[in-house]
């Protein structure tokens, strides 16, 4: 049966989405004893009773909510503005959003199949885009989403091809590419046969060599690349090792590493695998190249909101360990981080212990149960109650 993919995930862990113009506060989503979601603020009071199946984060004054096994929109209020109706619905950018619907389709007097087709809508859940993609519809950045035809639909006799559309749904780069992601600092990582190379906003492969393989698109200027390709001795590919790339496709510095990370407030993280007897140690560089902090950490992230999660705790740009607590990057100054496991194979109902950490290293928000696993001590000790709020959970 086919299945449509929209690229962005539908986890409520996704990352937030934040309107330029008129930022709001963040809402965090959270989950009841029932397995119900809803929102809290930052300081963990319950802002949008858990209700729904399942949300994802705020994006453009708009939210994702799943009534049973139809995705809807809510506005910050918790009001149903986009009334439940969709097979998958992903966060709003630029002022749409991908949805898919689904339709049943008739192969024969006793077979039949579902056919799940995309498109986009406005804030008001009006088409602009009618919904008529078998394939991949992307979100919108910097102006242009990639949409592609899945050649395995039914009624589609192309191969699998992705080009960028425009927010009217008009070709600006025609379907050609094999893999593409979105647009970032005026480019477009993509992948054609075999190849793949940095695109324009015309859709000319404007970064590309047969020395160097670039890993991702630009940040902050930079992009990672695996530098010196050639074929070794024993005829495989080989490299020299690890380095950015400029606008315009020149080295900046290389680095005898084993992967990289993009730029992030200024540092990049570098691996090293088979340093010090380790299988792999994290470090950051500067925009120079230099080491700013050494490569000691077992696993790593980028710098998010000042600081890193590593496997030493969250760290600052110095490198200095803030917060010990080991767990997911900040994001609108909470981080979601694993309390307990204490299920294989979580349902609704029954899900490993969790919660949302601030900056000073308490939780505003934890788990149901988390008291009754953990014990009243660690509550008091690692637990900040909302304000004006006696209980973590009303």
């Amino acid at each position: 049966m086919l299945r449509l993919s929209i690229m962005l995930a539908l986890t409520w862990l996704a990352v937030t989405t934040v309107n330029a113009q008129a930022p709001d506060p963040p809402l965090f989503p959270i989950y009841d004893v029932r397995g119900m979601e809803g929102f809290i603020d930052i300081d963990g009071r319950v802002v949008i009773a858990p209700q729904f199946d399942k949300v994802t984060r705020f994006s453009e004054g708009r939210a994702a909510v799943r009534v049973g096994t139809k995705w809807g929109y809510i506005d910050r209020a918790g009001r149903i503005v986009i009334a439940p109706q969709f097979t998958e619905a992903a966060p709003f950018s630029e002022g749409l959003a991908a949805v898919t619907e689904s339709s049943r389709r008739y192969l024969d007097n006793e077979n039949e199949s579902t056919v799940y087709r995309c498109g986009y809508i406005d804030r008001e859940g009006r088409f602009v885009i009618p919904a008529d993609w078998h394939g991949k519809c992307g979100n919108f950045s910097e102006g242009l989403a990639e949409l592609g035809q899945d050649g395995s639909a039914p009624d589609v006799k192309s191969i699998d091809v992705i080009g960028y559309i425009d927010h009217q749904g008009k070709w600006m780069i025609q379907p050609q590419f094999n893999r593409t992601n979105p647009f970032r600092e005026g480019f477009a990582l993509v992948y054609h046969g075999l190849d793949r190379g940095l695109i324009d906003r015309t859709g000319r492969l404007a970064i590309f060599s047969k020395q160097f393989e670039v890993r991702d698109t630009f940040s902050e200027g930079l992009a990672p690349a695996v530098l010196g390709l050639h074929l070794g001795p024993d005829g495989r590919v080989a490299s020299t090792g690890w380095g950015f790339l400029d606008k315009s496709g020149q080295e900046v510095f290389s680095l005898k590493a084993t992967d990289l990370g993009g730029f992030s407030e200024g540092l990049a993280m570098v691996e090293f695998r088979g340093l010090n007897g380790h299988y792999a140690l994290y470090g950051y560089v500067d925009r120079t190249g230099k080491m700013v902090i050494a490569p000691r950490f077992d696993s790593a992230s980028s710098f998010v909101e000042g600081l890193a999660a590593t496997s030493e705790g969250y760290i600052d740009h110095q490198g200095k360990v803030v917060l010990k607590t080991r767990g997911n990057s900040f994001s609108g100054g909470l981080a979601w981080v694993g309390i307990h496991n204490r299920t294989i194979g979580e349902t609704p109902t029954f899900r490993n212990l969790s919660g949302y950490l601030n900056k000073t290293g308490k939780f505003v928000w934890v788990s149901p149960d988390t008291e009754k696993y953990m014990g009243t001590a660690w509550m008091r000790q690692n637990f900040t109650p909302p304000p004006s709020s006696p209980s973590p959970h009303r």
